[in-house]
């Protein structure tokens, strides 16, 4: 309790914000260019995931810079 501020929490709290954009924008889009049925669904699934991935790294990084 006495390590816990509540800098801290707002901090997380903000980049949960942050990170449920990034990842919403990125799916929603990348939702919008399936083809192909199935297959191009699937592929365009994991793409997205990686990208969002890759994109919360990077995004983590400033965000802690800024942040904290």
């Amino acid at each position: 309790q006495t390590m816990l501020t509540l800098g801290d929490i707002s901090g997380g709290l903000v980049k949960a914000v942050f990170f449920g954009f990034v990842i919403s924008l990125i799916s929603s889009y990348m939702g919008l260019q399936a083809k192909s049925g199935a297959k191009g669904v699937g592929e365009v699934t994991t793409f997205a995931v990686v990208i969002s991935l890759i994109s919360i790294f990077i995004l983590n990084y400033f965000l802690s810079l800024v942040i904290f």
